[in-house]
This record gives C-alpha cells, structure tokens and sequence, in this order.
C-alpha cells in the first residue's frame, strides 16, 4: 500500500497537519497490477491544497471490506457491483473508477465518520495504524504510578465520545469514598500539534485555573511529548450537554 506526502512548509519549515480538517479524495488513476485492478486515490486537507495532500493505493476489495464495516455500524453506501469476468477490462475498469469516486465523494461528506479510526486507517494508514487504546493505557499508567498509585483504574470507557485520539478510564482516587469516581481523560497530540510542551503545560495550568458554577473543575493534569491527560470528576447522570 504505496503513500507519498508532500507536507506544507513555510519557510522552509514543515508545519504541523489539522487531522481534523475536512478531506477531499480524488481517484487519479487505476492500473492493473498481477491481475487486478489498483487504484491511486490522492487524499488531501483543507480544499484540496496541494502542498498537503499524500497517495495511497487501494484494491476494490479493500473498498468492499471498508464497506462491510460500515455496514456493521449502520452506514448504507452504494459500491458499484462486483464482477466475475471482465474486471480487467479498461471499459469497465474506467466505470468503476467513477463509481468509486463517487463513493469517497459521500464518505468524506459525513465529517464525523470521515474523522472516525476506520476511515482515517483507511485513507491515511501510515499516521493510523497504532493502538490509540493500548497507547493511551501505557501513559495513564505513567501518570498514576507519578501520583504513587492513589488512582486506580476502574475501566476503560470506550464509548465516551467520538474523536479516535481521545481515551476515557473511569478510576477511583485513595483516601476518598469509593462512591466517588474520576474520569481520566487522556488526548493523542495526533498530526496537529502546533505548540512546544512548555505552551502546552502553560495552557494546561489556564485551563485548570478555571472555575464556574457549571463546569467541573479540573482536578489534576499531565503531559508529556506524546499527549495530554486531565483529572476530574464523574458524574455518572453525565452533563449539561447530555439533557439539551
């Protein structure tokens, strides 16, 4: 599975990728290769912009298994039909290109599902292909041992919001009731990460610093070269947001 990037630089500096950005897939090309159709998908962020945008090569069979998973999840998209015979033909391969641009065109209209882990594995594999789940495990273990263990993991909280690069556990604090719960929310930098950790540690302390009547207050903070953790606590009923 072939990528080649072209990161934007300014002043000779390559700057940071917003993987939050919307994307845009363009089909350049198909190809036959050792007897099956493959073709070159240019992927880019923010309108397409030229000095951000990379390849990756996909068979239909890797769109036909994207498809499957999506239908697990509740998602209807249309594939062009499968085909026994003639599927190296040029006419239909040229057809079928068609239809599977179309295809990417639906996908990366939906922003929430095109930010998800599949379609980001899918269309960018190279930055996306580690284990957010068990990475984020390691470096709130790294953070609890650095409080000497007075947090202890409850659960994971897979479900807990919609940004692959964000992780929830649910933790019980020494010393307190056991009634009372924390959610430890840890954060991936990802592709976007625009500051050095002393601005970083600096907005962290401004956030912490925040107090208001309908906000939880952040209890503890962490971070490192990799990511950023928070401490509050949980309030099982959820949030204002949940009710509105």
């Amino acid at each position: 599975m072939a990528r080649s990037i072209i990161p934007q630089t300014i002043n000779g500096v390559r700057t940071p990728i917003d993987d939050t950005l919307p994307m845009t897939c363009v089909i350049e090309s198909s190809q036959l290769v050792e007897g099956h159709g493959v073709y070159s998908i240019r992927v880019a962020r923010a309108s397409n912009d030229p000095s951000c945008s990379w390849v990756v090569t996909k068979r239909f069979r890797e769109f036909d298994d994207l498809n499957n998973i999506l239908k697990e999840y509740g998602f209807e998209f249309e594939l062009p039909k499968k085909k026994l015979l003639g599927r190296t033909d040029r006419t239909f391969m040229a057809e079928r290109q068609k239809g599977l641009q179309t295809y990417l065109h639906t996908l990366v209209q939906q922003f929430e599902l095109c930010n998800s882990l599949v379609i980001q594995r899918f269309l960018d594999p190279e930055n996306h292909m580690m284990n957010y789940s068990e990475l984020a495990l390691q470096h709130v273990s790294m953070f609890i041992r650095s409080t000497n263990n007075i947090y202890q993991i409850v659960e994971q909280l897979p479900d807990l919001g919609w940004r692959y690069n964000k992780s929830y556990f649910l933790a019980t604090k020494t010393g307190v009731s056991k009634d009372d719960r924390y959610l430890l929310s840890w954060c991936h930098y990802g592709l976007d990460k625009a500051f050095g950790e002393k601005d970083i540690a600096n907005c962290l302390k401004l956030l912490k610093s925040i107090v208001h009547p309908l906000i939880v207050p952040i209890d503890e903070i962490y971070a490192n070269e990799t990511g950023t953790l928070t401490v509050c606590r949980f309030y099982s009923k959820g949030s204002l947001k949940d009710y509105l």
